[in-house]
């Protein structure tokens, strides 16, 4: 049993919907938009602050999402199953090459947002979607369907 075997096991057991942890399939649908379409946190909490969005009432009878803010909306897609790699935070102090008033180089506190490779890896070969789509070792790639014009690449 994958891991996402297993999620979607646990899932009809408790009885959930295939949308949660969103209401409805229309919210799903309009989840998956924002998180795939490139838009910039700031740019969702926009979205989500129009009015046919806010506001569900007539005579516009808005969308009126569960989450009412990018954080909220993010805090959501963040509590859905099959996360196995965590993010880890690293704060650290690098050092710039630019002199402060005190003569000093000046420092800025850095944050290191990063995930365990092998957790990732993991986690992508135990998803059922990409069942048949990965390979475990290199392939050959062509242009043209003759095999005349090969195709170079890293991955």
């Amino acid at each position: 049993e994958t891991e996402f075997e297993r999620i979607q096991r646990e899932k009809n057991e408790r009885n959930e919907t295939p949308w949660a942890p969103f209401e409805s399939r229309e919210e799903w649908e309009l989840a998956k938009w924002l998180a795939t379409t490139g838009l910039t946190q700031t740019d969702i909490g926009k979205f989500l602050d129009l009015k046919i969005v806010s506001i569900s009432r007539p005579p516009h009878n808005g969308v009126k999402p569960s989450f009412k803010s990018s954080h909220l909306f993010y805090k959501k897609i963040d509590s859905l199953p099959g996360r196995s790699a965590k993010w880890m935070l690293e704060v650290f102090e690098a050092e710039g090459d630019v002199l402060g008033e005190d003569g000093q180089l000046k420092k800025e506190r850095v944050e290191l947002w990063k995930r365990n490779t092998v957790e990732c890896v993991r986690e992508l070969m135990g998803n059922a979607a990409f069942r048949g789509c990965i390979r475990y070792k290199p392939e050959r790639q062509y242009a043209d369907p003759e095999g005349k014009t090969r195709i170079y690449g890293n991955m």
